[in-house]
């Protein structure tokens, strides 16, 4: 599921898209089907296709016209829990993200029913001050096979690791 198709959403949606393509045990491709959730759905979706209109031709995107927070959105959380292998939560605000991503990890732990697979709650940090806040509740809502994992924040982009292997990643190419 993709939450919020901002720029974060785009991309991270783009980059599901081209590099989740998986292999069986039989050797044929896994389906994989992606749910995209924004409150200018139309719209960003006639931005996100129109220069990749077999993305919607193929079948495996799934717009959703439903308004995040609403009751339609929770039953679709609920209706859907054993088939959510991973979320993305990009809205723009981070209490927002925070909100959707607490209330979704609840009702996943509560409606699935095969507890053996793994969900992952991938939480967009824009504010570097809310860093913390979001780090603590990665660390709290951790159990049962669902987790919440932050990403986007100022410490996971400029950290010595990754400024160094662009360096290296120059020198070398």
């Amino acid at each position: 599921w993709v939450i919020g198709l901002g720029s974060t959403g785009c991309e991270m949606f783009r980059f599901l898209y081209e590099f989740s393509a998986f292999v069986g045990d039989d050797g044929n491709p896994v389906r994989r089907t992606f749910t995209l959730f924004d409150k200018h759905l139309k719209q960003t979706l006639g931005d996100l296709f129109r220069n990749c209109p077999e993305v919607l031709a193929s079948g495996i995107v799934k717009p959703e016209d439903v308004e995040i927070g609403t009751i339609d959105f929770w039953n679709k959380v609920k209706d859907s829990a054993d088939s959510i292998s991973s979320v993305s939560v990009a809205l723009g605000d981070d209490d927002l993200d925070v909100k959707v991503a607490k209330e979704m990890y609840r009702l996943l732990l509560r409606y699935r029913t095969d507890l053996q697979r793994r969900v992952k709650i991938y939480v967009r940090v824009y504010q570097p001050e809310n860093q913390e806040v979001i780090d603590a509740l990665a660390a709290e809502y951790r159990c049962e096979g669902i987790e919440i994992v932050p990403f986007g924040g100022v410490k996971d982009i400029f950290n010595t690791t990754i400024i160094m292997l662009k360096v290296l990643k120059d020198a070398f190419m």
